[in-house]
């Protein structure tokens, strides 16, 4: 998340840092990604 977030980013406050970061967790649950596990045996004893 803080590569994402904070890559490149210039503020002024952190009260605008706190805006920024909750953008960016809104704009990603916008758009989830479901994972699909599947099932598999690594065959350790």
């Amino acid at each position: 998340m803080a590569r994402t977030f904070l890559r490149h980013i210039r503020v002024a406050s952190v009260p605008e840092l706190k805006t920024r970061i909750l953008k960016g967790i809104d704009e990603m649950n916008a758009t989830p990604v479901v994972s699909r596990w599947k099932k598999f045996d690594l065959k350790v004893a």
